[in-house]
């Protein structure tokens, strides 16, 4: 069923997420060969959940360590490493990174408890990870997604759950101005009972940028910044937006998934091209039960999307799909088959995280591969996309 076009108050222009590009088995120019990549070492049961490089030799990946701490690799030619970060007293983990040059990144998380609880954001500055004050210490927030416009013009977006005097219960957005990190006025849904969380950002220019995430009663989430403030969100029943990219501010598209967390869900694709209102857009062709969790787009023909199955359809099999005007899936992990043995059961699985592309017909997907055992175990995942024969 065809479900309606998606309208937007006073939406006039539109932001963008980190880049990728080239072409898809589809597409008649070129196919990608998809290759695991060594994980570092002394990453055991770590999570990496995304990715941004400034170069295919220049990749930072953020995650969870397997002691419960933030996790940061860097990639250079000479391969993949663990830097040194910043760590909790009570534990945490980063859930989002972007790199504005190969001097400046940021880096944004969230601790568990102690006096540091409360959202976490990580500077890439003067060769160094470092923990940058932020405005913000409400213990059970977090941020989820950041993008940056100019050096001095970033903008990460999360979620307040706790509710006080100073944080009322709503979207967290935060802005980087330079020299400072401070929470600004984010729009109220309707209904502010629903733990509105935004999980990713995109921004094209200082004048603009898109946030896009949902409520815990299973609404999506859409809100603009543009003339200075953000706007009031729109909110869409049973859909919950998890990424978004734009390559200009006449075109942007969001993904998602319809009736998430069940084995039913189906993926969702919006796609702006200026005016009033979000398109419907049909989208790649997945198996019920697939989430559209994450999206880089580098023209408005030239996207990466990653579906992940939905909590209740295991069987559903992570995959990347690449769009060029039509859907291609281009790699998609084999259901996992359990080895059962006298001694245990063992399934491989993998869970995609952040999709990142530093140039055309170069891409690179990070996650976390699941070993099931008696006591699972985890590990990072790191994949290499790049043309066949180039």
């Amino acid at each position: 069923m065809q479900r309606p076009r998606m309208a937007v108050i006073g939406l006039a222009s539109l932001g963008v997420l980190a880049g990728c590009g080239s072409a898809s088995g589809g597409s008649g120019v070129g196919v990608f060969a998809w290759t695991s990549v060594p994980a570092p070492a002394n990453t055991k049961e770590a999570q990496l959940a995304a990715i941004s490089c400034v170069s295919t030799t220049d990749c930072w990946a953020v995650g969870t360590s397997g002691k419960g701490q933030p996790l940061v690799v860097h990639a250079t030619a000479s391969g993949w490493a663990v830097a040194s970060a910043p760590t909790f007293s009570g534990g945490g983990g980063l859930n989002a990174v972007t790199c504005w040059s190969v001097t400046e990144c940021w880096a944004v998380g969230d601790a568990n408890s102690g006096s540091q609880s409360g959202p976490q954001i990580f500077g890439y500055v003067s060769g160094s990870w470092q923990a940058i004050p932020s405005d913000v210490q409400t213990a059970a927030t977090s941020l989820y997604g950041i993008a940056c416009a100019a050096a001095d013009d970033c903008w990460a977006v999360g979620e307040v759950a706790t509710p006080s005097a100073s944080t009322p219960e709503s979207p967290l957005i935060e802005h980087w101005d330079g020299s400072e990190w401070t929470m600004v006025s984010a729009p109220v849904p309707y209904d502010t009972s629903a733990a509105p969380i935004l999980g990713s950002v995109s921004c094209p220019s200082v004048a603009v940028c898109w946030a896009v995430g949902g409520l815990a009663d299973g609404s999506g989430l859409i809100e603009r910044y543009t003339d200075g403030a953000w706007s009031t969100p729109e909110q869409y029943p049973d859909v919950q937006w998890n990424g978004v990219s734009c390559t200009s501010p006449v075109d942007c598209w969001a993904v998602g998934v319809v009736g998430g967390g069940t084995a039913i869900a189906e993926p969702i694709v919006g796609h702006y091209t200026g005016g009033d209102i979000w398109d419907e857009e049909a989208g790649p062709s997945l198996p019920k039960g697939s989430e559209l969790t994450s999206i880089a787009c580098v023209t408005a023909t030239d996207c990466w999307v990653v579906s992940n199955p939905s909590p209740d359809s295991a069987a559903t099999p992570p995959t990347i799909v690449h769009y060029d005007g039509k859907w291609t899936v281009v790699r998609t992990q084999a259901v996992p088959t359990a080895l059962i043995t006298a001694a245990s059961t063992k399934v491989v699985n993998e869970r995609l995280g952040g999709i990142t592309c530093p140039s055309a017909g170069d891409c690179w997907v990070v996650g976390t591969r699941d070993l099931y055992t008696k006591t699972p175990p985890l590990a990072p995942l790191i994949i290499h996309g790049t043309m066949a024969g180039g």
